[in-house]
């Protein structure tokens, strides 16, 4: 017989739900909870639908994950990626589109490295007068420097090589958390936990 472990805290997971579980109409929600995944951080769905899968819990009695989204990345007129992106031209797009998904129930704004740094502080300043976190992406210590400069609660992936130990203490010291990608790519999770 195998042995299970059982970890004593509850677990979250980060992942793009317009590429998992709302493409699967919600059907893995079930199976995060089986999994011991009470809370699942989205960085880059639709608004309507992110809000729809948090709204389940309340609308049914249907056991649910919480869920934290931040909507479409924020991104410039080069996207690598053509998924739940949107484009941001100007800083008075960069503050409206701010607005908007706050008044949409974001809870973040999560914006790529296609942006640019212009439009980076128009965010920033606009989420942060209006109470919302902002993630980006930790590819270089310029992006990193640039990003706690503007005040980024967390910075996304990681570099390579690892980041020395002056950026980590950077980091610690403003209070902007690293969410390395310990995983990339796309996953299901089977329908009954083992």
């Amino acid at each position: 017989m195998r042995e299970k472990t059982f970890l004593s805290c509850l677990l979250a997971i980060c992942l793009l739900a317009v590429r998992g579980i709302s493409r699967a109409g919600g059907a893995h929600q079930e199976g995060l909870l089986a999994y011991g995944v009470t809370s699942v951080r989205d960085m880059a769905g639709w608004l309507s639908w992110l809000n729809a899968l948090a709204d389940r819990g309340d609308a049914t009695s249907d056991p649910v994950p919480r869920y934290f989204f931040g909507g479409e990345s924020f991104g410039g007129s080069q996207m690598a990626s053509g998924d739940a992106n949107l484009l941001i031209h100007s800083q008075d797009d960069a503050r409206r589109y701010a607005r908007h998904w706050h008044e949409h129930g974001a809870h973040f704004i999560k914006v790529f490295t296609s942006l640019p740094w212009p439009l980076h502080r128009a965010v920033a300043q606009e989420a942060r007068r209006l109470g919302l976190p902002v993630a980006g992406h930790m590819s270089n210590v310029e992006r990193i420097t640039k990003s706690v400069t503007l005040g980024y609660a967390v910075l996304e992936h990681t570099m390579n090589p690892r980041p020395y130990d002056d950026v980590l203490q950077l980091l610690a010291q403003v209070g902007t958390r690293w969410d390395p990608t310990l995983r990339g790519g796309y996953f299901f999770l089977r329908d009954e936990a083992e």
